[in-house]
């Protein structure tokens, strides 16, 4: 009885959920303030043709970054838009990634991004599923190259490997988990059909 007294005196008539959503309404504005003026930086450097082709790679990540977390937070109309700009940026910084060996940070960083990005907030769990390989795959075929960075980017990219593969291994649990529930006759052991 004295608690909810002390709450009442504390919150008069609003309960304490009412202040969640409030408070998560402020961050959200922030958010989208800090987002907004990350895009206008952006969009303003890629602007500029003497810009090199790794550093047009880096912006148009970040792009996708900054669309991607105002997806995550943003319903409706936002929501889709926002989902629909940080495709088109992925998929542009996805165009020239190959200024960039296949073990460079940068490409790894927007891979695992980029699928994360694509099964999460636009639901083409194959597509994420296929550009997580895929970078994968060529940085396996590169692994070579990783002699030649320097120190941190090695770390920085065995992080980002490892993040990677431990994507791919949840995603293919869960596709799995899915597909034997779907079918409980068929076993679980099959491999998820990939286009």
């Amino acid at each position: 009885m004295h608690g909810g007294r002390s709450r009442r005196r504390k919150w008069g008539r609003k309960t304490p959920s009412s202040f969640v959503y409030l408070y998560r309404g402020e961050l959200e504005d922030k958010m989208r303030m800090v987002c907004t003026e990350g895009l206008k930086v952006s969009s303003g450097l890629l602007t500029n043709a003497a810009v090199s082709p790794e550093t047009r790679l880096y912006f148009c990540k970040v792009k996708g970054d900054l669309y991607r977390y105002m997806a995550e937070y943003s319903s409706g109309p936002q929501k889709a838009k926002a989902g629909s700009l940080g495709r088109s940026a992925y998929e542009e910084a996805d165009r020239l990634k190959t200024c960039v060996s296949a073990v460079h940070p940068l490409r790894l960083g927007l891979a695992l991004n980029f699928g994360v990005f694509l099964r999460d907030a636009c639901q083409d769990s194959n597509r994420g599923w296929r550009i997580t390989k895929m970078a994968l795959d060529e940085a396996n075929r590169g692994f070579q190259m990783l002699a030649e960075l320097d120190s941190n980017d090695y770390r920085e990219s065995n992080g980002l490997l490892m993040n990677l593969r431990r994507n791919l291994m949840r995603w293919n649990t869960t596709d799995l988990d899915m597909e034997s529930q779907e079918n409980p006759a068929g076993g679980g052991n099959q491999t998820p059909t990939r286009r």
